[in-house]
């Protein structure tokens, strides 16, 4: 089963060597300089935003810079369901992702071996036929060169992140595996208070506090689509020894649009 692109020629360009040219754009104006000053192991993580690449897409690109020449076999990437409401996390069972770049393999094996740790896993086809969260990562790991993937999908009822999280720490290798967050930050508020609500939400991420991050949410004081991939995230990371992060870029929409008045917040973070 290849899952064909949903959202080319809308979120990212439809012609691939458009894409591949606006990606490289994208990475040769990125600068990680900060992070490999200081950083002495692999990144493990990334929090990375998922809008079209007008808006996010050099935000994005930061992170993806700063994994750029890392010896990474596979890439989970998690991302919240935007379009169906189901219960538990559905991970993708077909053989390839297509973009307009070409196909990006399925970690087949490891894909199973999700499925099968905990009952309520499943593969459901529907959540995964629209669901830009994933898509849009995937140009960037193709121009990266990253040979496999895996698309991990939680729902809105019960997705229980720690359950997602021992699973991958049981059967993935840390050594050979990055993990990809797929958020998108405050939604629909004015600039000021967009960056207000974002400051907050990183420096609980930096805390690495997720009662606090799921009791902020709930009180609406920060706000994020991927708030369940992105603790599934955080609880890996403290499996896998990444105890430093660093935000990479920080914008917001009205960056572009002009219009400061209702924006969504985009953050790339790296964990290592």
């Amino acid at each position: 089963m290849i899952r064909p692109p949903a959202v080319n020629g809308h979120f990212y360009p439809k012609d691939g060597l458009a894409l591949s040219n606006q990606i490289q754009d994208f990475l040769d104006v990125a600068d990680c300089s900060a992070l490999t000053a200081e950083a002495i192991n692999p990144i493990k993580g990334l929090i990375s935003p998922h809008a079209g690449y007008l808006y996010s897409g050099l935000t994005a690109a930061h992170g993806f810079k700063a994994i750029e020449g890392q010896d990474i076999e596979t890439a989970i990437i998690i991302g919240p369901s935007h379009h169906i409401s189901f219960e538990g996390v559905s991970i993708f069972d077909g053989s390839f992702y297509e973009t307009p770049l070409g196909l990006i393999p399925i970690e087949t094996s490891l894909a199973q071996e999700l499925i099968f740790s905990v009952p309520n896993y499943n593969f459901f086809k529907a959540a995964h036929e629209k669901e830009h969260s994933i898509e849009v990562q995937l140009p960037f790991l193709q121009v990266l060169g990253v040979p496999n993937i895996l698309s991990v999908i939680m729902g809105s009822k019960n997705p229980n992140p720690k359950e997602l999280a021992d699973s991958i720490i049981e059967h993935a290798d840390p050594e050979k595996t990055i993990i990809i967050a797929s958020s998108d930050f405050s939604h629909f508020y004015n600039s000021a208070t967009s960056q207000k609500m974002d400051a907050l939400a990183l420096e609980t991420i930096k805390n690495n506090d997720i009662d606090q991050l799921l009791k902020l949410s709930e009180q609406k004081k920060i706000e994020m689509c991927g708030l369940h991939p992105i603790i599934t995230l955080l609880l890996i990371m403290k499996a896998w020894n990444a105890n430093n992060q660093k935000t990479l870029h920080s914008t917001n929409s009205g960056k572009v649009s002009g219009d400061t008045s209702r924006v969504v917040g985009y953050n790339s973070l790296a964990f290592y």
